[in-house]
């Protein structure tokens, strides 16, 4: 799992447990299925009403992947990059061709795959820019159904609130001693939504933003590399211009830095 989102689950579900603890309750008095019910499942239901199902089952899945692993790092392109020019340099462009099963992301396959079949410089631009442009719709689909859930739940939370006022005044009837217990009941609601919108939801949509134009600069830094690869550049060319879309600080390292360049991003 993608350790900053491990931590910031954990860290937030200790600082809560750590309030209710000290303020003298214990975690089982803040349970309750029905408030949990009305939250999560009225969400979920008002994001199907504002987005076909395919988007709001998506958005889950990226929510998933996200808090899963963190494999957006674009630094480890540049040397991948810069041998395939190499070998491509040295064996001719067929050579990549075996090379190609074995790459760690389809678009960079379906790029070299057209740089090995011959096809026109602008034909090979054409086809990766749009590749990128539909990712980065897809991205933004899915950010906008999480950004929507983080909107909805303290909604819906207050919803679950005035429902359980309501049937707490209801059973009120010849039993008043009940109202601090159902008030407590009713309230939980609220909470949940809170909890829900700013511990998950509004923190994964920008933690989706980030990885997003991680992505998006992966992938034009393919769309370089296999441009290059392309027209015979040659390799070093190729590595300094890899290294422009990498942070200062990420360029060079060890005793290829020069006193004073490595720095913050």
């Amino acid at each position: 799992m993608d350790i900053a989102t491990l931590l910031g689950v954990i860290g937030g579900a200790a600082l809560l447990i750590g309030g209710i603890v000290l303020g003298g309750g214990t975690p089982f008095q803040f349970f309750s299925a029905s408030a949990l019910f009305i939250v999560l499942g009225g969400s979920v239901a008002s994001a199907m009403i504002a987005f076909p199902m395919e988007k709001v089952i998506e958005s889950f899945r990226l929510m998933w992947r996200t808090a899963r692993s963190d494999d957006s790092d674009p630094a480890p392109l540049v040397p991948l990059l810069v041998s395939l020019a190499r070998k491509a340099r040295r064996e001719g462009l067929l050579a990549l061709e075996v090379e190609l099963p074995v790459l760690p992301s389809g678009f960079l396959r379906r790029g070299l795959r057209l740089v090995v079949d011959g096809s026109d410089p602008q034909v090979l631009k054409d086809v990766l820019e749009n590749d990128i442009r539909m990712m980065q719709d897809r991205h933004a689909t899915g950010r906008a159904v999480v950004q929507y859930l983080g909107r909805e739940a303290p909604a819906f939370g207050l919803l679950g609130t005035v429902l359980g006022l309501v049937l707490m005044l209801y059973r009120l009837q010849g039993n008043p001693e009940g109202i601090g217990l159902g008030l407590a009941v009713a309230l939980l609601s609220t909470l949940y939504g809170l909890i829900f919108a700013h511990l998950w939801f509004v923190p994964m949509a920008g933690k989706l933003e980030v990885r997003s134009e991680r992505e998006v600069l992966a992938r034009y830094m393919m769309l370089e590399g296999a441009m290059s690869i392309q027209s015979g550049e040659n390799p070093v060319v190729l590595e300094e211009r890899l290294k422009v879309f990498l942070a200062p600080a990420r360029r060079v390292t060890g005793a290829d830095a020069l006193p004073g360049e490595q720095g913050p991003a």
